[in-house]
């Protein structure tokens, strides 16, 4: 994990420098136990090692790390799990209708997803805990908000933030103030929010162009 921040870091200082002031200090080991309990899940290696380096982005952050996403400190994951919770408990979620891809639970929501990202606006990408037997255990999926649809994204962390970080050095990406950080080329040119899922998945993208550096009105 040390050599993906570095590349990430890397990519952050040539083309958004100011996002990493964003950046929180490492977590420590006690950090993680409060999560762990929660879920009853002991949560990945790869997970510990990426979080002890940075512990995500300041909870006050406005502009995300992760395609518009904030990159979730662990203390605002565990809040955040707390009220989806608090309202799964509460029974909000019983009669929403849930799309899940394949490996993913048929529900709305479950006390074992961990929310890893989210652009503010009801989206969240999250580690999942609880999958279907199709699933793998830890997971990365993603809901898009007012949206039935559960998007399978990796199979495990780590395979998602390697290839979030090539997807950034292949150029793919670029850093729009305007549009709130880091963003796929592809949604600067057009292209809805709808689809944004797809490009997370290592499918059709090998053709885009290069990076260019978006210059602001």
């Amino acid at each position: 994990m040390k050599e993906i921040w570095e590349r990430f870091e890397a990519w952050i200082d040539r083309y958004a420098n100011l996002l990493l002031d964003d950046l929180n200090g490492g977590a420590e080991e006690e950090h993680f136990e409060p999560i762990e309990k929660a879920i009853r899940s002991e949560l990945p290696q790869a997970f510990k090692e990426f979080y002890r380096i940075h512990d995500g982005q300041y909870s006050e952050s406005e502009e995300g790390l992760i395609d518009t996403h904030i990159l979730l400190p662990l203390e605002q994951m565990l809040s955040i799990w707390a009220q989806l919770r608090h309202q799964f408990d509460e029974g909000a979620f019983d009669d929403l209708e849930s799309e899940p891809q394949e490996g993913i639970r048929m529900e709305w929501w479950n006390p074992y997803w961990l929310p890893l990202t989210t652009d503010k606006a009801g989206s969240f990408i999250f580690m999942d805990f609880a999958p279907s037997r199709q699933g793998n255990l830890g997971q990365i999926i993603y809901m898009p908000r007012d949206s039935a649809e559960r998007i399978l994204l990796a199979p495990s962390f780590e395979a998602w933030i390697n290839r979030y970080v090539r997807h950034l050095e292949e150029g793919h990406y670029r850093y729009s103030e305007r549009m709130g950080g880091i963003i796929q080329k592809q949604r600067l040119n057009g292209v809805s929010d709808d689809s944004q899922h797809s490009f997370w998945h290592d499918s059709e993208n090998d053709d885009l162009e290069g990076f260019e550096v978006l210059k602001e009105e």
